[in-house]
């Protein structure tokens, strides 16, 4: 799912049939790591309307010839994803005074990795949800990401070493 740069140009230009070009080109994926997260059909659906409702208003911001245009919007997707979980997990918690009571073992999951969004540098944290939530390949993340498949694999490792790190530290505090 490669996008030739001229069509991201005449999208830049806001020409309606190079949009469709990317939609068509990029709904299956990005509603697919939306139901992997988000787990839920109708908030996948929704989160995929605003990611390209984003992509439309911020491709401005998109430089063609430093970026490949895949890893670019994955990752403006990615973030709006986790974003979305966020507001979402917020507004159950809200709602739903049981819902801590009643949280799975996924959504646990998710916790402890959005902690460590602050823990991590970006694209250790990135490769992390990549790896761990999508579940993709260190090559299917060094393609999507421009990286060598070997620096992919050792920024993981070194990912999931700094968060046994932390996790030690906090239970070390909690003693």
């Amino acid at each position: 799912m490669r996008i030739a740069n001229k069509v991201v140009e005449k999208f830049k230009l806001k020409d309606d049939e190079a949009f469709a070009e990317i939609f068509y080109s990029y709904r299956d994926i990005i509603f697919v790591l939306a139901k992997e997260k988000l787990r839920n059909v109708d908030d996948a659906n929704d989160c995929v309307q605003e990611i390209f409702q984003k992509l439309y208003l911020n491709i401005g911001q998109y430089d063609v010839p430093r970026n490949s245009f895949n890893a670019w919007f994955m990752q403006l997707a990615n973030n709006h994803i986790i974003d979305y979980y966020r507001k979402r997990k917020k507004e159950k918690y809200i709602l739903d005074e049981n819902y801590v009571s009643n949280c799975n073992y996924e959504e646990s999951k998710m916790s402890v990795i959005e902690e460590l969004e602050d823990v991590l540098n970006k694209v250790e944290y990135t490769i992390l949800v990549y790896h761990i939530v999508y579940d993709l390949t260190f090559i299917e993340i060094a393609d999507l990401m421009n990286m060598n498949r070997e620096t992919v694999r050792r920024t993981y490792h070194k990912s999931i070493a700094t968060a046994r790190e932390y996790v030690e530290r906090i239970r070390d505090n909690e003693r």
